[in-house]
This record gives structure tokens, sequence and C-alpha cells, in this order.
């Protein structure tokens, strides 16, 4: 048997689905061919009724993609975390319509951006404080004598 609505294989003797969490108990099927023969959706109130229609596989999301949002903010902050969450922006972004698509991209190019920065101004000051011990190092052997 599989779930209706995403597709997963279930046991017979299942109520709800494991993936999407359907309820499934009401369902029957030819398991000779796999071939739907009824479907029967319950609603809220119990009532059981037939439906022969496919609900879609893919749910879109309403709202902002708020992994692309995130990823923004922490792109400044932390720019591997921000990294992180712009690929995952831009992953879910089907999911929420092409929603922050733009946004997870620009996401991730600030972090790559200042992540390169971050590492230059660290090499750049630890040369400079091991410079600035050699000439100390050398003032005191030198006014040392």
């Amino acid at each position: 048997m599989y779930c209706p609505d995403c597709g997963n294989v279930i046991n017979e003797n299942d109520r709800f689905c494991g993936k999407c969490g359907r309820r499934v108990d009401s369902i029957k099927y030819n398991t000779t061919n796999n071939k739907k023969e009824d479907i029967f959706d319950v609603d809220d109130k119990g009532n059981c009724h037939k439906s022969n229609e496919k609900k879609p596989l893919n749910k879109d999301l309403s709202g902002p993609n708020i992994y692309a949002i995130l990823g923004m903010v922490f792109a400044f902050i932390f720019p591997i975390v921000g990294f992180v969450l712009g690929l995952i922006g831009v992953n879910q972004a089907d999911k929420y319509q092409d929603k922050g698509r733009g946004l997870s991209i620009a996401a991730i190019v600030i972090s790559v951006i200042l992540f390169l920065v971050e590492v230059f101004v660290i090499i750049f000051n630890i040369s400079y404080i091991i410079d600035a011990f050699r000439c100390a190092f050398d003032h005191i052997t030198i006014s040392s004598f």
C-alpha cells in the first residue's frame, strides 16, 4: 500500500502514514495489482466519505522563507552560520514558492566574502603580533648587554 498524499509505502494494518501523518486506515487497495479501488476520507467529525481526488505531493508554504532571512542576518554576525542557513534557504525556496531564493544567494555571497575578510584580518594580526614580539625581544636583548 502507498500513502495517497506522499507516496510512502505503508502496511495494510497502519492507521497513519509514518512520513506525512495522514490517516490511512480507511483506504482500501486491491493487493493483487496495487490499484486503488476506493479512497475514503474521514473528516474531523468522524464522518467517512468517498474521495477519489489526489492531493499534491509538494505542499507549498505561504509566508516568508525564514532560513533566507536568518541567513542574511547571520552572514554579518557569524559568516559560517549565515552560509549554512543561506544554503538551507536556497534548498527550501521551492517549498516557499521561490520566496527568499535571491536573499539566500545574497547571504551565501556575503558570508563567503566576510569569512575571507576575517581570515585575512586574523592572518595580518598574527603576523603583526609576531613582529611586535620580535622587536621587543631584540630590544630587550640589545639593552641587556
